[in-house]
């Protein structure tokens, strides 16, 4: 039985039927197709069960507490008394605003206002609704504009550790050895006494993984102070390679014209042909304090931003 035809028989919605599945509350059949298409197949009992959900999530039981029944039958009377007790409270809340209504006499009431300040005690015992405080289009557009900035930086946060870590290890813990016929071959060696001879370029990719951790933090509804740290650890692991020790710089650029000398970056973006022509250092060079600046000057776009619309909103 597919699922339009459950849908048919039940009454639930696609989105419904689709809901209890993710949670596991229901668990048809499932195939994939070679193009990784997912089919769904509802037998009898199947559709027993979404009944039995749908029975219950109509009686306002949690998806969490209809779980817990499946999975443990004898926790049932603990829930049903919990779930008695705050249905009995609903009722009682609902039943004072009602009974607060049916006292008063609405021509006795000049404006709406009147009508709440009577029923303001009653009321008070009751939650609002689950849309007053749901996030809608112009809210999400609102924290999307707050945030981009932010959301920006992170991704050049992202490609310069990407980029950056793979040289700062090679600087660190590899050697170079470039083969008569063209091309090269790297071995490492991954012991402590390579990472404290090369602490400068690890520290600056640590700050730099440090300053992406801090606007994951800012994004994930954290303080402007995020924003702060994110720009100052920027700045250091800018800082640090900039006056790292001369032969660490030297090992690391090397390893960047290695790979452009070799890579699909000589051909596709800095037109580096097979005569060897060497691209100009500075350009490499842009490719690892680029996305580091821009990163940090985003951040500090986001803290402005941020702070000129908390002010605005004040």
């Amino acid at each position: 039985m597919q699922i339009k035809e459950v849908t048919a028989r039940t009454g639930l919605t696609d989105r419904a039927i689709r809901l209890y599945i993710e949670n596991g509350l229901v668990r048809p059949r499932q195939e994939f197709n070679y193009a990784g298409r997912r089919s769904i197949s509802f037998d009898e009992e199947d559709v027993r069960t979404l009944e039995a959900v749908a029975t219950l999530r109509r009686a306002e039981f949690s998806l969490a507490d209809i779980a817990r029944m499946q999975a443990s039958p004898e926790a049932l009377p603990a829930l049903l008394a919990a779930h008695r007790e705050k249905l009995a409270a609903q009722i009682a809340a609902r039943q004072a605003v009602l009974d607060s209504m049916e006292r008063m006499d609405a021509r006795d009431l000049p404006d709406y206002r009147a009508l709440a300040d009577a029923l303001r005690q009653p009321a008070s015992q009751t939650s609002l609704p689950k849309e007053d405080s749901r996030m809608n289009r112009t809210d999400l557009l609102r924290l999307l504009r707050r945030r981009l900035p932010a959301l920006l930086a992170l991704v050049f946060l992202a490609l310069a550790v990407f980029r950056l870590a793979s040289l700062v290890f090679r600087t660190a813990f590899a050697e170079i050895y470039i083969l008569p016929g063209g091309g090269y071959q790297l071995e490492y060696r991954w012991d402590i006494a390579s990472a404290a001879a090369h602490a400068v370029p690890l520290l600056s990719l640590a700050a730099l993984v440090l300053a992406a951790a801090a606007l994951v933090g800012y994004l994930a509804g954290g303080a402007r102070r995020w924003l702060l740290a994110a720009g100052a650890l920027c700045a250091v692991s800018a800082l640090l390679l900039l006056v790292m020790p001369a032969a660490d710089a030297e090992r690391m650029y090397t390893f960047e014209f290695i790979d452009v000398r070799f890579g699909l970056l000589r051909d596709l973006v800095l037109g580096v042909g097979t005569t060897g022509a060497r691209a100009p250092r500075a350009l490499i060079q842009s490719f690892k304090y680029g996305p580091i600046l821009i990163a940090l000057a985003l951040a500090a776009v986001s803290f402005f931003t941020d702070r000129k619309t908390e002010d605005a909103e004040a």
